[in-house]
């Protein structure tokens, strides 16, 4: 990824370069934008599909941090907790880099993609330390995510990057419908609670993420891997949970993770919006 060094297997940071010449803000409000954005990919996303976002962070954000997280098969199937935290050891350092006092005070924002981001998200808050949880965080945005466990979305949302190519998926096929029937036999007839469910359950606990801390989920009535009635249930379980700050931004159109590109000045509209919120709850 240009311009990114690469700190192990799928994940990257950014810092940004600045001249005396930048601008530090492009908030309506003037205040100052996030010192790191950590963007958590879905399963499968290109490097072309990756850059889009990076470079509109760039242009609007330049004085913030990048840091991409990108999420993988093994930590959606059977890669435990411990295992995927210590996996992102690296992007653990990052963000406690950016959480020490006088250094940056302008926080976190994390900014999660899919089922596969969403549980990438959860375990990157998860391997903070608990004291450091409470504070970290000046923002959430959950884009097309999180959806239910559902066998055929599953399947659906792992596949999807192989359509390019029929024989690659055409040999995937068995192997990622066995790990699927191994995982949801575990979860339904032995309990053992799937991914995406802790995911769920995780991205709505006080113990990972504040309850002041805003949140904005962006998803589509058109969206068939992760329906507009999976993300609103947690939206709405977010609120009796006791955040303050939950918007939803719900598009019509636009197909599983494509809203920026359906909707591009109404999206980033709502990111502003939502960054100039959690800088007002920040300043008191």
């Amino acid at each position: 990824m240009d311009g990114f060094t690469k700190l192990a297997p799928a994940i990257w940071l950014r810092e940004p370069a600045l001249s005396p010449s930048s601008p530090l803000s492009s908030l309506p409000s003037g205040l100052p934008p996030p010192s790191l954005v950590v963007l958590c990919t879905w399963v499968g996303a290109q490097p072309k599909h990756i850059a889009k976002y990076v470079a509109e962070y760039l242009d609007r954000y330049p004085a913030t941090a990048l840091l991409v997280l990108e999420s993988n098969l093994a930590d959606m199937t059977y890669r435990g907790d411990s295992a995927q935290q210590a996996r992102l050891s690296p992007a653990r350092h990052v963000l406690q880099a950016h959480l020490q006092p006088g250094l940056t005070s302008e926080g976190i924002v994390v900014h999660a993609f899919s089922n596969g981001g969403a549980q990438c998200a959860a375990q990157v808050v998860a391997a903070l330390p608990p004291a450091q949880r409470a504070t970290a965080f000046r923002a959430i945005i959950l884009d097309s995510c999180p959806g239910e466990a559902s066998y055929t979305r599953s399947a659906n949302a792992i596949l999807l990057p192989l359509a390019k190519s029929p024989m690659l998926k055409l040999l995937a096929f068995p192997f990622i419908h066995l790990i699927l029937c191994l995982v949801f036999i575990a979860d339904h007839v032995f309990g053992f609670e799937n991914v995406v469910a802790r995911a769920r359950r995780g991205l709505n606990s006080s113990a990972y993420i504040a309850y002041a801390v805003p949140r904005l989920y962006i998803y589509s009535s058109a969206d068939q891997m992760v329906p507009a009635p999976d993300v609103e249930a947690h939206a709405q379980r977010a609120r009796r949970a006791g955040y303050s700050d939950v918007a939803n931004l719900r598009f019509e159109a636009s197909g599983h993770c494509a809203h920026a590109s359906r909707n591009a000045e109404q999206y980033w509209a709502g990111i502003a919006r939502l960054f100039d919120r959690s800088n007002i709850i920040a300043q008191g």
